[in-house]
């Protein structure tokens, strides 16, 4: 979020790519979009197949979550780091606001989340107050060591902000007034946690399937509130009623009207009437609705392909679409670790993103959320345990490879890598036990094991004279 003056020399000299958007980003586009924006909401709430998927990813995405220390041999300072991290992200109610951030960060594409940072000149201007005079060094000296200058978080609706932006980076985010507030107010991009679900186009602002998929919400939501209003009204005119040769004065009309006046308090019924002479009577059928579920078959592919849009797996559509989704064999597994993979990417993402911007600078921490998909884990045993007579064939007969070979093949992550060279001591295999031993040499003769040296005590004992 900070500039370095080579930065601002680069882009001074028009060296950098620039943003793609419309300059400037704000005004009857704005509010167009603002508009869309709202509406995408309120098609969302209504459609629970959209809730349920939100729901879903936001209680995989964030997950238990603890503190570790960034890169310091200081236990006591290290320890000081966490409880600190712990104690603010507890009065904040952390949790509950990484989960309104990210329904906002799925449902429409950005989050945002506003750091209530105590600045200096905020310092200076209360101890002015006192009639005392302080210098920059003074102040800094004030400040405890462990005053974060970081007062709380607070969650901002995605609906209600607009982003603002030069030819390369955003200038600032603005808070769009609405309902009790009476102005708009401006925060700086520094005090902003800025959130994008996918970066398309090179836009400011992000992208989510929800938006791609607003057709697809809204006609599921379209065709619950189709069989609501059938329920709602059953037994309302959907027949035509012709008397023919009768006119608009007829009592045999009037007799109708007055019986499908009632419709509304009994719904349903059974009426009678009688035509005169030289009248007759037909009844149309407008509306035919005697199907188990109409539109049943669209529901649930518009439901698959909202569901794919977000990798979801096939496994969690069963529950609700039944034997309508099939998947073939083995294919549970595959989809189950490419949903799992793209949730640890987006843990991943938050966790940068948070560290980088609040948790690193305020407390010297990095938040790390529990992974909830274990089997990568034992993959990468099973391949350890099967590269293991590799990796001793290779050692045995000195195979030209440096020691990285052996660590890409174990796959052994960088941050648990020191300093030194792997030890490659092979025990040789003795025959009859499969362990080896110290005492024993490659070139040595090949001992005995213990069956076979009692069958040979037994043999020697016979051919001994009597």
């Amino acid at each position: 979020m900070f500039e370095t003056k080579s930065l601002v020399k680069v882009r001074e000299a028009g060296a950098m790519p620039v943003l793609n958007e419309t300059m400037p980003s704000f005004g009857t586009d704005t509010d167009v979009w603002m508009r869309d924006k709202s509406l995408q909401l309120y098609w969302i709430r209504k459609t629970p197949e959209a809730i349920g998927i939100i729901n879903r990813l936001i209680t995989d995405i964030f997950t238990q979550y603890h503190f570790v220390p960034v890169q310091t041999k200081d236990k006591r300072k290290s320890k000081k780091s966490i409880d600190a991290a712990t104690n603010f992200a507890y009065k904040q109610q952390l949790k509950s606001r990484l989960k309104a951030s990210g329904i906002d960060w799925i449902a429409l594409g950005d989050s945002y989340t506003w750091l209530g940072k105590i600045e200096p000149e905020q310092v200076k201007e209360l101890i002015s107050k006192f009639n005392v005079e302080f210098n920059d060094i003074e102040i800094k000296e004030l400040l405890d060591e462990d005053f974060s200058r970081l007062s709380s978080i607070k969650h901002i609706p995605a609906s209600m902000m607009e982003i603002r932006t030069d030819q390369f980076s955003i200038t600032e985010f603005v808070q769009k007034a609405r309902g009790m507030m009476t102005k708009d107010i401006s925060f700086k991009p520094e005090n902003i946690i800025h959130a994008k679900f996918m970066d398309l186009d090179g836009k400011a602002h992000g992208f989510t399937p929800m938006t791609a998929s607003s057709p697809i919400i809204r006609t599921l939501g379209l065709i619950k509130d189709y069989h609501g209003n059938f329920f709602q009204y059953g037994g309302t005119f959907d027949w035509l009623f012709v008397f023919e040769g009768a006119s608009p004065n007829d009592p045999n009309v009037a007799i109708m009207k007055e019986m499908f006046s009632q419709v509304r308090t009994r719904k349903h019924g059974n009426y009678f009437g009688t035509t005169g002479p030289n009248t007759k009577f037909n009844a149309t059928k407008l509306n035919e609705f005697n199907s188990e579920m109409a539109f049943q078959d669209l529901a649930i592919y518009y439901t698959g392909v909202l569901a794919l849009a977000f990798n979801m797996p096939l496994s969690t559509l069963q529950t609700i679409l039944g034997i309508k989704i099939k998947g073939g064999a083995g294919t549970s597994d595959v989809e189950d670790a490419s949903y799992w993979r793209a949730i640890d990417e987006a843990q991943d993402y938050i966790e940068n993103l948070w560290n980088t911007q609040l948790w690193e600078p305020f407390f010297g921490v990095d938040i790390v959320f529990k992974r909830g998909f274990r089997q990568d884990d034992v993959r990468i045993a099973q391949t350890r345990m099967q590269n293991v007579g590799v990796a001793e064939f290779f050692m045995k007969h000195e195979f030209p490879v440096n020691d990285d070979f052996y660590l890409e093949m174990f796959e052994i992550p960088s941050d648990y890598r020191t300093e030194g060279d792997i030890k490659k001591e092979i025990e040789i295999p003795v025959s009859g036990s499969g362990v080896g031993t110290s005492a024993q040499k490659p070139n040595d003769k090949v001992m005995p094991g213990a069956a076979t040296q009692k069958k040979n005590d037994i043999k020697k004992q016979e051919q001994n004279p009597s």
